[in-house]
Order: C-alpha cells, then sequence, then structure tokens
C-alpha cells in the first residue's frame, strides 16, 4: 500500500476512533439513563477502543508522513538563534 493511500487511511481511523470516544461517553456517562446495560457496558468498551485506535493510526500517520516527507508541526518549529542563516 502507498504511503498516501496509508495517510489518507490513518486519517480516517482517526477520525473515527474519535467518534468512537464521543458516542460512548455520551452513553456510558452524560445520558446513561436512556440506555440499556448492555449498551453502556458497549459504550464503555468503544471508549477503550477508540483510544487504541487512535494511538495506532496516530502511529500509522507519523509513518506514512515520514514517508512523503510531511511535516505537519513545521509552521511550529522555531530556529534556535545559533541555527539562523545569514
Amino acid at each position: 500500500m502507498s504511503a498516501k493511500r496509508v495517510y489518507t487511511l490513518a486519517n480516517g481511523i482517526i477520525a473515527l476512533s474519535f467518534m468512537m470516544m464521543i458516542a460512548g461517553a455520551y452513553v456510558g456517562f452524560v445520558d446513561h439513563d436512556a440506555f440499556t446495560i448492555p449498551q453502556q457496558v458497549v459504550a464503555h468498551i468503544s471508549i477503550m477502543v477508540g483510544a487504541g485506535l487512535l494511538k495506532l493510526s496516530y502511529v500509522m500517520r507519523l509513518n506514512a508522513s515520514l514517508h512523503l516527507k510531511i511535516n505537519d508541526f513545521a509552521h511550529l518549529e522555531l530556529e534556535m538563534p545559533h541555527e539562523a542563516v545569514s
């Protein structure tokens, strides 16, 4: 699989994992009275699975960005005074 496809796939999994964790937190903690116990158990498990997917997909994204020579944090990097080119 190409690095560009891995990068795109990782971004999609990151979005999916955030949605899983938000939905799980809502069902498990915010509006828990409206859901059955099995639904709440699934919601709590989805928080943990979502966190695992988030970590895995972030590593995938870092690896793909390394191969694509993408620096997502270039705008945050500051030159040290001794590294400034005159």
